[in-house]
């Protein structure tokens, strides 16, 4: 007998001490987990590192159960974490409720009213008494296998992601189901026929959020551990991230609309115009002075028109110079200012105050015609 209850007393010891050793190691990472770039996504004491989808809190419903982040009450709502991942290496633990459903998405962003919208959803199910046509691991609507390597409800089940742009992988307890890459053209083959392709942003964003679906059942993560690969990094983002998208394509489009080169063009042409005008202005100052006309005794006596007599009549040769008249018909915009004073001068020729000297100007018709008539009366 003491034999007997020495035997029962170790047996005890030992199922006593295996479930605190168990405890102890879970939410944990060994030492080669840390130095190959492992981090932990929930301590198994409390839900930092996640909120509700679109807000800065996690709901109620959501509670920290033996270790283990538990959707409890109704209303929880689907979490998202604080941070996004582009490629990376997802392995988590899960038990699911007997009839149970629920789902782990990546990728997800605040742009659409439901995380799925966004995120491909890996799905989490009762294989044996759940109501959903798409079992336990898969893609929901993209990728399925016939092998089924889950355990009953109510037990521990281990899911491992790979999802990189090269590849995408999902192992259910050790044991490969799909591999897929994210834009081919199966990819998009599928996409098409799926109930997602009346979402443009499905499965376009390169980093994003990790969701747990809250879909109305009892369902328990722990050891939610995450490795990013390549040049792949977390990021902090704030909650409802589709307000700051919005704001910053607003602010985006000015700039657009700014250059302007047309006003620089305007602002040339009118000191162009002001020029032109000035030089007309200062040509035909010169016109509008009159010009002094000899009295009829000046003209008689005063031997200078008999000075000016032999160009007057080398003028006369010259008869065709008249043709210049006609130029004060031309209204076109090319006449110079040159011309245009002429033009002015001699269509309105001032009459000299009586007894003053005047010069004459060769070149302008109507001052030869009357430099004529005065030789013809002073010459015999």
């Amino acid at each position: 007998m003491r034999h007997l209850a020495w035997v029962c007393g170790l047996a005890l010891l030992s199922a006593s001490g295996s479930p605190v050793a168990a405890a102890d190691a879970l939410n944990t990472l060994t030492a080669a987990e840390k130095e190959a770039g492992w981090k932990l996504l929930f301590d198994g004491k409390s839900t930092a590192g996640w909120r509700n989808y679109k807000k800065t809190e996690i709901g109620e419903g959501w509670k920290v159960v033996d270790g283990a982040l538990s959707r409890e009450d109704k209303g929880a709502g689907d979490i998202i974490t604080t941070d996004q991942f582009g490629a990376f290496e997802l392995s988590l633990d899960f038990k699911i409720a007997p009839e149970g459903n629920s789902g782990v998405m990546y990728r997800v962003r605040e742009t659409e009213n439901a995380p799925w919208q966004t995120g491909p959803e890996i799905q989490i199910q009762d294989n044996k008494r759940g109501h959903d046509p798409q079992q336990c691991g898969w893609l929901y609507q993209f990728y399925k296998t016939d092998t089924d390597a889950t355990k009953p409800a109510g037990e521990w089940n281990t899911l491992k992601v790979l999802i990189t742009p090269e590849k995408c992988v999902h192992t259910m307890n050790g044991t490969k189901y799909v591999e897929y890459v994210i834009g081919s053209d199966d990819w998009n083959k599928k996409l098409a026929e799926s109930k997602f392709a009346k979402y443009p942003n499905f499965g376009k964003f390169e980093t994003g959020h990790i969701c747990l679906q809250d879909h109305g059942n009892s369902v328990a993560y722990r050891n939610i551990k995450i490795r990013t690969i390549g040049a792949s990094t977390s990021t902090k983002a704030a909650p409802a991230p589709a307000a700051g998208v919005k704001a910053t394509a607003k602010a985006g489009d000015a700039p657009e609309a700014a250059p302007k080169a047309s006003a620089p063009a305007a602002t040339a042409k009118a000191p162009a115009k002001a020029t032109v005008k000035s030089e007309v202005k200062t040509e035909t100052k010169p016109a509008a002075v009159p010009q002094p006309k000899p009295s009829a005794a000046a003209q008689t006596a005063s031997p200078a028109p008999t000075q000016s007599a032999s160009p007057a009549k080398a003028s006369r040769t010259p008869k065709p110079a008249a043709a210049t008249t006609p130029s004060a018909k031309v209204e076109t915009p090319a006449a110079t200012a040159e011309a245009t004073a002429t033009v002015e001068a001699a269509a309105e020729p001032e009459v000299p105050a009586a007894g003053a000297t005047r010069t004459y100007t060769t070149g302008r018709p109507t001052i030869r015609g009357r430099v004529r008539r005065i030789i013809d009366r002073i010459t015999p």
